[in-house]
């Protein structure tokens, strides 16, 4: 059986929680969270092309006021 086969492919699962954290917790929480759980040497870029997808940092900072105030 292939190694892959056996386990969970780490970087999904990675992405996979940081899109819920993301999703379920303010920011200040999701900062100490990665902080505290996630501080590895690990590609930003990468990991922010997954999360976001081709999103601007306009997009994303409009998703975010959404998200936070979502009567407005």
């Amino acid at each position: 059986m292939k190694k892959n086969n056996l386990l969970p492919n780490l970087k999904n699962i990675k992405s996979e929680v940081l899109e819920i954290v993301l999703k379920q917790l303010d920011i200040k929480k999701n900062d100490f969270f990665i902080r505290e759980n996630l501080f590895q040497k690990l590609d930003y870029s990468e990991l922010k092309n997954e999360i976001f997808g081709q999103q601007s940092t306009e997009e994303i900072y409009k998703d975010i006021k959404k998200w936070r105030n979502p009567n407005h």
